[in-house]
């Protein structure tokens, strides 16, 4: 009886060892995955700043006292009037409409920045101009 209890008693440390690996390597695997928030958030506003090296854009939104800092990558969409172009395109004063992720820690990431431009007050201007 003394010996099955001894093998019962070693082994539970190491049962335990097992399972804290396995919690630990969840979480290794899973960081990403639980680092986001399920759903996107939108936010329209007004672009503040630009920072093309740090990929960040600075925005003003009606419901928030402080600007919003949101970061893209190389798989954020950028649409104006519907069509995909690069980031460069995007100006500091154009309304905006954002979809960003807020992870739990990190920065906000944008999955989609879209604007539209005026493109009556373009044309009208243009026509303006060439008489």
């Amino acid at each position: 009886m003394k010996m099955i209890s001894l093998a019962y008693r070693m082994s539970r440390p190491v049962r335990l060892v097992r399972r804290a690996f396995m919690i630990l390597g969840f979480f290794l695997v899973a960081s990403d995955s639980l680092a986001v928030s399920v759903r996107p958030i939108v936010k329209s506003g007004i672009i503040l700043s630009i920072d093309q090296q740090s990929q960040t854009v600075s925005m003003s939104a009606a419901d928030s006292a402080t600007p919003i800092l949101v970061g893209w990558n190389k798989h954020t969409r950028f649409l104006q009037n519907g069509a995909a172009v690069a980031s460069s395109a995007l100006l500091g004063g154009t309304r905006v409409e954002a979809r960003y992720f807020q992870p739990f820690f990190g920065k906000k990431m944008a999955t989609q920045i879209c604007w539209t431009t005026n493109v009556n007050a373009s044309a009208s201007a243009a026509a303006s101009k060439s008489q």
